[in-house]
């Protein structure tokens, strides 16, 4: 929206929003009961996959989405 306002609408973002990736040392001490930490190449390859669809928003893994969206509707009536 700062970029449209500033007229550069040929410019378009994507918000990565990943969980947490194996291999880049970052997480090594974490451990997760639901959600499997992720492979790096599978999130590169999520990544590469939403900037060419110019999405606005990428949830990954996908299924993170539902899960945010239950915790929305439950958290507010």
């Amino acid at each position: 929206m700062e970029l449209q306002s500033l007229g550069k609408d040929g410019v378009h973002t994507t918000a990565i929003c990943p969980y947490f990736i194996q291999s880049t040392g970052m997480f090594e001490d974490v451990s997760s009961k639901w959600v499997p930490t992720l492979n790096s190449e599978e999130v590169a390859d999520r990544v590469v996959e939403a900037i060419r669809k110019n999405e606005k928003v990428a949830i990954v893994p996908g299924y993170l989405k539902l899960l945010l969206g239950i915790k929305w509707f439950v958290l507010n009536p």
